[in-house]
């Protein structure tokens, strides 16, 4: 048999001279199992090569991207578990098998990060306490017939298996003991591909085995992507780079912030552990302070009714007992800023949820929304990991647990929600921030500076427009002013000369060609007084 090894800085490859279908095995070096893996790999490429089968072997997890992956029909992983993967890698996995690509695991490849639960899940299951330790004549039975290799129904295999406590979903076992424990299973998993796993090829004597040769042969068959793996359906699925988020801090002069709630105009409810009330105004750019209620001291949890807009509703959640509430309820004034403690309360023994769910239909055309990647993944905070996002399956299975790429370090967060653009909002003890996905963009950030906000008429006012952070030249930055919604003006600066005793509302819009922003000003008009 010839085969040639091609060393690159990438990855060590042994190709097997043949036509067919592509298997990847991953064999990454670990020093208990260096020298079994080279005389399985020998022995596995040639019994490949004989079924019209190319394998490759990679050694460095760089081989883990669209790229690379698309090229083959399956990856295998020989005594090799996905913790040495690194987050994008293991992400990069994942959507390989989203895209129909096959898989097959051989023996110690189920060593986990107890955050990749979806690989546990879907493919290697839970191992029981005790493994043997040294080989062992197994009396075996072929419980269910897959590929085209022939393998015997009772056949004998000396080796160190391994044994699990706890198997895949639905899967269907292939390779039992005498003493029921299953050896080897397959199953279709929930993304559609594929998957195969075998605790056998423990020891070097297995690989000298036909019958359990032919076993690995059959699974490569069965598993393999017909026509490789099809990455159109998930091409918005890739995990973001930590450079395409950015941070904007709303405010870092809190004290001992506790939660905070969004209302529908996406206007930030804060409240203090002494009971202080503050909202920010994302239209003026500004605080502005709403009381204090002593009666609200310690509230822990905010929540906007859902139908604030017609009823003005805010409740508040004091801990009352273990696993139980004391919900008093805040009512809005009709257009103001102020809020009255009404004389609503309520027990409440409901779980308060911290997290949030990104709910990508909801944010469509908001450019600074988070990716499609995070679509109705649930954004949780965990104090020692930091912001963790969990993602869900059917009949809400969980799938996996993974640690957010823009998680803030040195923060510790009482709060966090997703704002109405699509942007993600943390609340800690003395500061809030806006996460936002830039993408290499900016966030325009449009400010108004007036020289003046109160006068008599005739009131002549100086308006000029500062935005910061935009992309792009100057050019193609447009601004457009309106008064009482009103447009008047599509200079960056003029002076505008109010007749008329009244308040009037100035809003600036600023574009930079990607998003827009706004901010707006209130400007006071007094008429003079006349001599008597």
């Amino acid at each position: 048999m010839r085969y040639t090894f091609i060393i690159t800085c990438y990855f060590l490859v042994l190709t097997f001279h043949s036509l067919g279908q592509q298997v990847l095995i991953y064999s990454h070096p670990e020093p208990t199992y260096t020298e079994l893996n080279k005389i399985a790999l020998l022995n596995i490429g040639e019994k490949a090569s004989l079924a019209n089968i190319t394998i490759q072997i990679a050694e460095n997890p760089d081989v883990f991207n669209e790229e690379e992956l698309a090229k083959y029909d399956l990856v295998c992983f020989l005594n090799t578990g996905i913790n040495s993967l690194s987050l994008r890698e293991s992400t990069e996995l994942e959507r390989y098998f989203k895209a129909g690509g096959g898989f097959v695991g051989i023996h110690a490849c189920n060593q986990t990060d107890t955050k990749w639960l979806w690989f546990e899940k879907f493919l290697v299951g839970k191992l029981t306490d005790q493994q043997p330790e040294t080989p062992q004549l197994s009396n075996l039975i072929t419980n269910l017939y897959i590929g085209k290799a022939k393998v015997p129904i009772l056949w004998k295999l000396n080796d160190k298996p391994l044994f699990f406590q706890k198997l895949p979903f639905d899967c269907k076992p292939v390779i039992m003991d005498l003493g029921g424990n299953v050896l080897s299973w397959y199953h279709v998993s929930e993304y559609g591909n594929k998957m195969f796993y075998t605790a056998l090829g423990g020891d070097s004597l297995a690989y000298a085995n036909e019958d359990f040769l032919n076993h690995i042969l059959s699974a490569m068959q069965e598993v393999a992507a017909t026509n490789g793996p099809d990455y159109s359906k998930v091409a918005g699925e890739i995990l973001p780079e930590k450079s395409d988020f950015s941070t904007i801090s709303l405010s870092d002069t809190l004290n001992q912030a506790k939660s905070f709630s969004i209302a529908p105009n996406g206007n930030i409810l804060i409240i203090e552990q002494n009971g202080r009330l503050l909202e920010y105004n994302v239209l003026e750019k500004k605080w502005i302070f709403c009381g204090i209620f002593p009666d609200l001291i310690n509230t822990i949890y905010l929540k906007h009714d859902p139908d604030f807009n017609e009823n003005g509703y805010v409740y508040c959640f004091q801990e009352n007992g273990e696993n139980e509430y004391l919900v008093r309820r805040l009512s809005r004034h009709k257009n103001g800023s102020e809020f009255i403690l009404t004389d609503f309360s309520q027990i409440s023994n409901s779980k308060i949820n911290y997290t949030t769910r990104f709910q990508a239909a909801l944010n469509e055309g908001n450019p600074f929304a988070f990716p499609i990647y995070y679509d109705q993944k649930v954004f949780g905070y965990d104090p020692i990991t930091g912001i963790e996002v969990t993602t869900y399956g059917s009949l809400n299975k969980l799938l996996n647990i993974e640690p957010f790429v823009a998680s803030p370090g040195n923060f510790a967060i009482n709060s966090m929600e997703f704002n109405t653009d699509g942007t993600l909002i943390l609340l800690g003890n003395s500061k809030i921030v806006k996460i936002y996905y830039s993408n290499g963009r900016s966030l325009p950030e449009a400010y108004i500076e007036a020289d003046n906000l109160k006068g008599i008429v005739p009131f002549e006012v100086q308006f000029d427009a500062k935005s910061l952070a935009t992309t792009g030249p100057e050019s193609e930055i447009t601004y457009n002013w309106y008064l009482n919604d009103e447009a008047i003006s599509n200079q960056k600066s003029f002076k505008y000369t109010f007749k008329n005793p009244s308040v009037y509302q100035v809003k600036l819009e600023v574009s930079n060609g990607v998003s827009v922003d706004w901010h707006q000003v209130e400007i006071q008009c007094e008429a003079r007084n006349k001599k008597k």
